[in-house]
């Protein structure tokens, strides 16, 4: 989790994140010629926001439930214009 809050009142925007398996194509190859694609494996990050106006409450929901499906709590200022894509962001740079 990014930050705690002490105080049950104060709006929150939480969102979860975590990094999935993926591949992506690096080379197409030629199929006419026999050449398959050749393909990297890389970690894409996801996130979903758990509630844009959230209070402590919530944020107690959601530190409960990441850990089921691997996801990490990030909180931010409900002045945040993109919290997904901060999310996204932040979980990236801890790979």
């Amino acid at each position: 989790m990014d930050k705690k809050t002490t105080t049950k009142s104060k709006k929150l925007q939480i969102v979860l994140a975590k990094l999935v398996d993926d591949v992506r194509v690096i080379d197409p190859g030629a199929r006419d010629l026999g050449i398959g694609p050749k393909f990297e494996a890389i970690k894409r990050p996801v996130a979903l926001v758990w509630i844009r106006s959230g209070t402590g409450a919530d944020l107690e929901k959601a530190q409960k439930f990441a850990p089921t499906e691997g996801y990490t709590v990030f909180v931010y200022a409900p002045t945040e214009r993109n919290p997904l894509d901060r999310a996204r962001a932040d979980i990236a740079a801890t790979a």
